[in-house]
């Protein structure tokens, strides 16, 4: 029975996810269109946290940390050893993400330079460069943020609470739902088709 509930709640949390994806992507074709400014968030400014995240949060620091976690909260302590045991691996994941976050946006022009191959296709104009840096730099906090969450949500993980994880991506899609509906704009870098759709 509880196998059922499990399933039923992540699936109806992962569908309600999956539905507001559909709506992001849709405001996204309506306010941003296929053009630069696209190529910019999606292929760089975006990705490059995702990258991150995937390599070491979602990666090797999962597979080191959640095991090592259900270790000591199956030790003598219990799960009050556990939580010490997070709380010793919080205090030295946060200072090495902050670190890393600001190294990354002190050096977000290279790093989008070679993410993007300098947009070679596209040939890009001195200010839309300098637009595909500044979503880099908005971005890269995501890193730091989204870290932590995977620790958290792999200590929930452990606790039998899968709920949250699948409910994540949900907040997810309505941040970036409410941006392109409250904060779009019209600019140079978007592209006229877009603008005329509008």
């Amino acid at each position: 029975m509880n196998l059922v509930k499990s399933l039923g709640s992540i699936g109806g949390l992962t569908l309600a996810s999956r539905v507001l994806a559909l709506v992001r992507d849709s405001l996204a074709a309506r306010y941003v269109g296929a053009g630069f400014a696209s190529d910019a968030f999606n292929g760089v400014a975006f990705r490059l946290p995702n990258m991150f995240r995937a390599l070491f949060a979602e990666g090797a620091f999962s597979a080191a940390f959640i095991p090592m976690f259900n270790k000591k909260a199956a030790g003598p302590d219990g799960i009050a050893g556990g939580y010490r045991f997070a709380e010793r691996a919080l205090a030295v994941l946060l200072p090495i993400l902050i670190l890393f976050t600001g190294a990354l946006i002190l050096a977000a022009w290279p790093i989008t330079w070679l993410l993007s191959g300098g947009f070679a296709r596209q040939h890009p104009t001195h200010e839309q460069f300098a637009f595909a840096v500044m979503l880099s730099r908005i971005t890269l906090p995501y890193l730091a943020l989204i870290s932590l969450a995977s620790l958290l949500g792999g200590i929930l993980n452990s606790l039998d609470k899968f709920w949250v994880n699948a409910a994540a991506p949900i907040l997810l899609n309505l941040a970036m739902i409410a941006g392109l509906w409250f904060f779009h704009g019209t600019t140079s870098i978007r592209p006229r088709a877009c603008r005329r759709f509008r």
